[in-house]
């Protein structure tokens, strides 16, 4: 069960922790080849565990973001997200795609793991929170290391909380 609270209720104690959101229901291996398919992939994951209901809006977010500049923040890693009015929670979908997809990432190399973030887009501060959190899980270079050498949703989303 994720526990979420909502902007009004939370404080330092209780703000969103990726421990709540990700887990073997939220964690993906693909085996697609482009940007695109990915995030239509995890778009679609979210739909299907209710996590979003707007899924048009979602998506024009996304690419909207995207178009912007890449999500790419190197070291394999993409962080694609979108805040929009019609989602009450955050939520992060992870995908580890079998074939590294070309995302124009800083360091040039293509994505192996995607992070995708959906959100309320009057909450900046929870969604910081948030990404603050998977950056200092993947930045450590043993734990990346780990990810991509298993073939378990279920032990990604454990290397992942722990």
């Amino acid at each position: 069960m994720m526990a979420v609270y909502p902007k009004e209720q939370r404080t330092e104690s209780n703000l969103v922790k990726i421990q709540d959101l990700i887990n073997e229901k939220t964690v993906f291996l693909l085996d697609k080849r482009y940007r695109s398919d990915v995030l239509d992939a995890l778009v679609a994951k979210a739909a299907e565990l209710g996590l979003v209901m707007d899924v048009p809006l979602l998506k024009s977010a996304i690419d909207a973001r995207e178009a912007l500049c890449s999500t790419a923040i190197g070291d394999e890693i993409a962080i694609p997200h979108a805040k929009i009015p019609t989602i009450s929670s955050f939520f992060v979908m992870t995908a580890v795609v079998k074939t590294p997809v070309e995302w124009d990432a800083p360091d040039q190399k293509a994505v192996r793991i995607v992070f995708l973030i959906g959100g309320p887009d009057d909450d900046q501060a929870a969604y910081l929170g948030l990404l603050a959190q998977i950056m200092r899980k993947v930045k450590d270079s043993d734990r990346r290391a780990n990810i991509l050498s298993t073939t378990s949703a279920a032990e990604i989303a454990r290397i992942l909380t722990r």
